[in-house]
């Protein structure tokens, strides 16, 4: 009996046919498995990219927002430094002021001195010169030429190069009737006398004035706006010296100067606070177009050094 060969050859293709299929169907499997793990890597790594560049860039912002705040804190500095100066600047030159005020207070106290070894000396010479500075003006100048004339006593007017120029006549005024008339500069500006060095050329553009209006320059007598005292003037006094002029302050005051709207009555108290008793008494007052008080209070201030003995005069040959 003979072995069935034909079957088995085709149950054992199906076999082999069912074992192809199955290995098939694995490696398809394992290529889509592949294909997922090999997208979600890509997957990740592009999330990593884009993480990192986005961490990169607020990186960048962070450093422009240091930069700006480093900038920030230098400009702060720098401000800090410059309030520093200011603050120092000022400071130097309220010591600066201290020191000019001081230097004032020696000069009058030895002036005091002097006075008084003066008075020890010869009891009846004394003379007070009443001085007035900024005009003239219509208002004031002229009562106080009235005044001036009514008692006989001569003054000193130490008059600005644009205020002749507006009132001629007046000035004209003051030297007929034997007052003096000297230079007090064209302008009374601080800025530009004394920051700007227009010194000289104000003093000699005043003489001119002075000059066409009464045929000659009565004298080199100058009076400094703010007065001659303190260091930073000394350079001025020497130019004006070296000009040509002479120049003369005051030791006593009657307070119209002092930025303070004094009545009659007070302008005549602070002569008698400031006189001291002097043998030489230079008196300062105003008679620009706002001081019409210092033309009130003029008549008790005569009659005061009137009382006290005193002759009067003009700066003519002072000193």
């Amino acid at each position: 009996m003979g072995k069935n060969l034909g079957y088995k050859s085709r149950e054992s293709r199906k076999e082999i046919y069912k074992n192809k299929r199955s290995r098939a169907r694995k490696k398809q499997v394992g290529r889509i498995l592949f294909v997922g793990v090999i997208a979600l890597f890509l997957i990740f790594i592009s999330g990593s990219y884009f993480l990192v560049a986005d961490e990169i860039h607020q990186g960048g912002w962070n450093k422009e927002e240091l930069k700006e705040k480093k900038n920030e804190t230098k400009n702060t500095d720098n401000q800090e430094l410059n309030e520093r100066k200011e603050e120092k600047d000022k400071t130097d030159e309220k010591k600066e002021q201290v020191n000019d005020e001081k230097e004032e207070v020696d000069a009058e106290k030895e002036a005091d001195n002097k006075d008084e070894k003066s008075n020890q000396g010869d009891k009846n010479n004394k003379v007070v010169y009443l001085t007035f500075d900024d005009g003239p003006s219509r208002n004031v100048t002229e009562p106080i030429l009235d005044i001036l004339d009514e008692y006989d006593v001569k003054g000193t007017f130490f008059v600005l190069g644009r205020q002749v120029e507006y009132y001629p006549n007046i000035t004209k005024r003051i030297h007929d009737e034997g007052h003096l008339v000297a230079n007090h500069t064209y302008s009374h500006d601080y800025a530009s006398l004394y920051d700007e060095g227009n010194m000289i050329a104000e003093l000699k553009k005043t003489d001119e004035i002075i000059r066409d209006v009464l045929g000659k320059l009565p004298s080199n007598l100058i009076r400094f706006p703010g007065g001659s005292f303190g260091k930073k003037r000394e350079l001025y006094r020497q130019e004006v010296k070296q000009n040509g002029y002479n120049f003369v302050d005051w030791n006593v005051v009657n307070g119209d100067g002092e930025g303070k709207n004094y009545s009659k009555e007070e302008l005549v108290e602070r002569v008698h606070e400031t006189h001291n008793n002097q043998n030489h008494a230079v008196v300062l007052m105003h008679d620009s177009a706002a001081q019409q008080n210092t033309a009130k209070a003029l008549p008790e201030i005569i009659e005061f050094y009137k009382e006290e003995g005193y002759s009067f005069k003009t700066l003519e040959n002072f000193g």
